[in-house]
C-alpha cells in the first residue's frame, strides 16, 4: 500500500513490484511499521528468535506508526515538508 502511494505522487519511479523488488521505497521508507514501546520510547528488542519471528506476549506493546521520511538532499513536494505520518 505504501509502495503504490510512493508511486502514485512520483516519489519512487516504475511499476509497485518494481519498487518492492528493487528496494527503492528504503530511500523514504528506510524501516517498518513500527517498533518494541517500553521504559525507553525506542526500546530494543530481539524481533526474531532462532530465526523465527518472535510471537506477541502478555504485557508486550508495540506501536504502529508507518511513515515517510524524507532527508536531503532528496527533492520532497512541498506539501509534505519533511516527515509524513498517519495518526488518528
Amino acid at each position: 500500500m505504501l509502495a503504490q502511494g510512493f508511486v502514485d505522487l512520483k516519489l519512487c519511479q516504475g511499476s509497485v513490484d518494481g519498487v518492492l523488488e528493487s528496494e527503492s521505497y528504503k530511500k523514504i521508507y528506510m524501516h517498518r511499521t513500527g517498533h518494541w514501546l517500553g521504559m525507553d520510547v525506542h526500546d530494543v528488542g530481539d524481533y526474531k528468535m532462532a530465526d523465527n519471528w518472535r510471537a506477541l506476549e502478555p504485557g508486550m506493546v508495540l506501536t504502529v506508526e508507518p511513515g515517510a521520511i524524507f532527508r536531503p538532499p532528496m527533492m520532497c513536494p512541498p506539501r509534505f515538508g519533511t516527515s509524513v505520518s498517519h495518526r488518528r
